[in-house]
């Protein structure tokens, strides 16, 4: 769905999230049905199922849709995790973005990680810092990805050469390309 001020160009889907309050969603998967979206008890958005897109098209103004589609419907009230964007907390904001970015799901009150040991506890870590100095500068996720790649040929080649040092120096460069494709992976998510 496109919104331009008052204007809704609708199209179908299976669900449509609206959020009238300016929040950064920190959900990673939405699980749950239609709802009336709420932050510490104040309503931030919308979850409606396809049904909302034939009532949308039968009105001319986007809130009034909503009001007249709440009062049709008894939509529960779903505490949803977000963070008001606001010009006081946009350190937080970016902390809580990358570290969104870490591989991790919750099974109960324990976590369990995507990434493997490695790559949680020292490329992820590094990766992350890089990319919050990458993400003020030009520089391109396909950038990175060329010059990660070009990294671990190296690297390769060096494995190649069979002696203990270079061996040595190509794992290191491989781990380094590890890192840089972690960095092209956050610039791709967070741009």
């Amino acid at each position: 769905m496109f919104f331009a001020k008052d204007k809704v160009a609708p199209t179908r889907a299976d669900h449509y999230l609206i959020l009238v309050a300016p929040v950064l969603p920190l959900e990673r998967d939405i699980r749950f049905s239609e709802c009336i979206l709420k932050c510490n008890s104040a309503t931030i958005g919308y979850l409606f199922k396809e049904s909302f897109y034939n009532f949308l098209l039968r009105r001319k103004n986007l809130m009034n849709a909503i009001n007249e589609y709440l009062k049709r419907y008894e939509l529960p009230d779903v505490e949803f995790n977000s963070a008001r964007l606001e010009i006081g907390n946009l350190s937080t904001i970016e902390s809580t973005l990358l570290r969104s970015l870490i591989k991790v799901k919750r099974i109960g009150s324990r976590k369990v990680y995507y990434d493997g040991f490695i790559s949680r506890n020292l490329n992820r870590r590094i990766s992350l810092r890089i990319s919050r100095y990458l993400a003020y500068t030009e520089v391109t996720p396909n950038q990175l990805t060329i010059l990660s790649f070009s990294i671990a040929i190296l690297g390769a080649t060096l494995f190649l050469l069979g002696n203990y040092m270079y061996t040595l120096i190509g794992g290191l460069l491989v781990q380094i390309s590890s890192i840089l494709d972690g960095c092209c992976q956050t610039k791709v998510y967070g741009d």
